[in-house]
């Protein structure tokens, strides 16, 4: 779902989800505000609905950082420094440079 198709009071419900989630604007925190499994899929499950998308069980509402949708968090990849890629981004950064990204999207180690 693009995010500018959602209306302002769209954007700050999911935007205050997703910062309760520690994963706003396709970044992850080390220490979410939100941390027990059951609230975190109350509150991704209610922030999806709004967005009008579900999300599949056991997995979160995400934004990718390339492109800002919002997404089903069982089609992104997160890079070793927490940054949450949509899995259309992710093809696309792996075609320009596959030396750089694995399949799993962690950058290689020099």
């Amino acid at each position: 779902m693009p995010w500018d198709t959602l209306d302002a009071e769209q954007q700050h419900l999911v935007t205050t989800v997703l910062d309760l989630l520690g994963t706003a604007n396709g970044l992850t925190e080390d220490e979410a505000p939100v941390t027990a499994p059951p609230a975190r899929a109350t509150l991704s499950t209610l922030a999806a609905a709004v967005a009008g998308l579900t999300v599949t069980s056991g997995a979160e509402l995400a934004q990718c950082y390339d492109c800002t949708d919002l997404v089903d968090g069982y089609d992104t990849n997160v890079t070793n420094g927490g940054v949450i890629i949509c899995d259309d981004c992710h093809h696309l950064r792996n075609a320009a440079d596959p030396d750089f990204w694995r399949p799993d999207t962690t950058r290689y180690d020099d």
